[in-house]
């Protein structure tokens, strides 16, 4: 064996870089598909559990009486479902709200596309056993 055959069968050392993971940004979690029910906590994407059926019926009669209200006086507009609100910026906090009422003056305010920007007036998050 000559002497570049014996450099070469030595391993190499190589330093070590730790990092810390890129933060993410609200919109690139926006344009991405397939992963479930998800918030973004300070850039990073934390899995939420599906609600049970109790949680849904809730939400679904506190959705429905705020909307009669708001359509009955024009006042904007209620949206549920886990809508995403921006929470906090650099890094990112996306998180999902069960139901919001937004006037029309704060809507207009708002980007097009993409989580809700401004504020909501109102939002409502229903308490499913187990949450804490």
């Amino acid at each position: 064996m000559n002497i570049e055959t014996t450099a070469q069968l030595r391993p190499r050392k190589s330093p070590l870089y730790f990092t810390e993971p890129t933060p993410l940004t609200g919109e690139a979690l926006y344009r991405m598909s397939g992963l479930g029910q998800v918030e973004l906590v300070k850039g990073q994407i934390k899995p939420v559990r599906p609600t049970g059926h109790l949680h849904g019926y809730i939400e679904t009669i506190i959705a429905s009486l705020l909307l009669a209200f708001v359509q009955a006086n024009g006042l904007g507009r209620v949206l549920s479902g886990e809508v995403g609100i921006y929470t906090h910026r650099r890094p990112d906090t996306v998180r999902g709200a069960d139901v919001i009422y937004i006037s029309h003056e704060r809507l207009s305010q708002n980007q097009r596309e993409g989580y809700l920007t401004v504020a909501p007036e109102l939002v409502v998050e229903v308490m499913s056993p187990g949450d804490s």
